[in-house]
């Protein structure tokens, strides 16, 4: 899968100058033909082949920019993923109930053996 990634990439900048080579090589043409009509042709033909040319060039260079952003964020995601796994404690609820239970009975316990032992 990365082979096609890494071919579709050298894909983007290869056409990208073969374009933009055609393109110069048409208006070099264009200058060198003797016809007027012909030349305006050939000259907007090959100013087309080089704004796709660097269209495509344009296209390469977002595409890695947006791999790279991709990478960041991921990496960043699992660190905040580590952090919280980190910070993630065992639930004490039934331990703290059962802590309040117990000191509530303690407390009723001395508190009804305390009137007794007054009287």
């Amino acid at each position: 899968m990365q082979v096609f990634k890494f071919l579709s990439h050298i894909s983007y900048g290869l056409l990208g100058t073969v374009l933009i080579v055609v393109g110069l090589g048409t208006v070099v043409l264009a200058f060198i033909n003797e016809s007027v009509p012909l030349q305006i042709a050939l000259g907007l033909i090959g100013l087309g082949f080089i704004a796709t040319g660097l269209v495509q060039v344009k296209r390469g260079q977002d595409e890695k920019r947006d791999k790279e952003r991709f990478d960041e964020i991921i990496t960043q995601l699992k660190q905040i993923q580590q952090e919280l796994e980190k910070e993630k404690q065992p639930k004490r609820t039934g331990i703290a109930i059962a802590d309040i239970i117990s000191s509530s009975l303690k407390y009723y316990t001395e508190h009804m053996n305390k009137p007794k032992e007054e009287e």
